[in-house]
């Protein structure tokens, strides 16, 4: 990202990378959400939808989870080759959705998928299941605390990318938006609310450039920042860095006094 006026990048990454292990939770090793997404660390996913809605295996992450945690070539085809079978599964069983282990093993979903991944079985988080731990998974695969932050650390450009990309589809130049708020744009677009980050954004934007009034600008962010699905991620996201002081234009602020006086 390029120098920002008035923007402390290590505060964002702090703030980013706070939100973000809110969100997404922190766990050693890989496991599926309640979609079934094989997913890694802090939220960090291994497959790819596809412009048909497919799934694809998102060979550059597994290969990059594979370097990063020094697996060996064999481990590492069993480990490509048992998430390629799964892929297919998952692709058989779009957007099914479980709110527990136990309801997801008993679908045709859940049982398709313990052929192929062996055990599936409960960890810390009750919306997400882990895969490949024990001694009935078709391989075993554990991370360290310290790999588990170098995969997030290893694709966060690529997010940051997609969030510099959204900003420009929006018209919403990086001056408008603080630390915390940039941040909270930046978890929406990670965890696949990419929708959200933009309605938020257009309306940050229209704000800067003094195209609406701030409280028409805060009725935007109540209406379009808050996901019924995921309430206490959004009220983190939207809610509270969104409620705070918003930014505007030099510019527009400069012709304001002038016009004072």
């Amino acid at each position: 990202m390029d120098t920002i006026q008035n923007f402390d990048n290590k505060k964002y990454i702090d703030v980013r990378d706070r939100l973000v292990e809110k969100n997404e939770a922190f766990i050693n090793n890989i496991y599926l959400d309640i979609y079934g997404l094989p997913t890694a660390g802090i939220g960090v996913l291994l497959v790819e939808r596809q412009k048909d809605r497919s799934w694809e295996l998102n060979y550059s992450r597994v290969n990059l989870l594979a370097d990063i945690t020094n697996l060996s070539d064999s481990d590492r085809e069993n480990l490509i080759a048992t998430l390629e079978k799964y892929t297919d599964v998952l692709d058989k069983h779009k957007d099914e959705k479980f709110q527990n282990l136990a309801a997801f093993k008993k679908s045709k979903f859940g049982q398709e998928a313990q052929s192929v991944l062996g055990d599936i079985s409960f960890n810390k988080e009750t919306y997400s299941w882990d895969i490949l731990t024990s001694s009935h998974s078709v391989m075993q695969f554990t991370m360290t605390h310290e790999q588990t932050l170098k995969l997030y650390n290893g694709i966060s450009s690529e997010y940051k990318n997609r969030l510099n990309r959204l900003l420009r589809e929006k018209n919403c130049p990086a001056e408008a938006l603080s630390e915390e708020q940039r941040a909270s744009l930046y978890s929406m677009i990670y965890h696949g609310s990419r929708g959200k980050a933009g309605k938020l954004a257009d309306a940050v934007g229209d704000y800067w450039r003094g195209e609406i009034s701030e409280e028409n600008l805060r009725a935007r962010i109540k209406r379009d920042g808050m996901d019924t699905k995921f309430p206490e991620r959004s009220k983190r996201d939207a809610t509270g860095s969104f409620g705070e002081k918003f930014r505007r234009s030099l510019f527009l602020l400069s012709l304001k006094n002038c016009l004072k006086n």
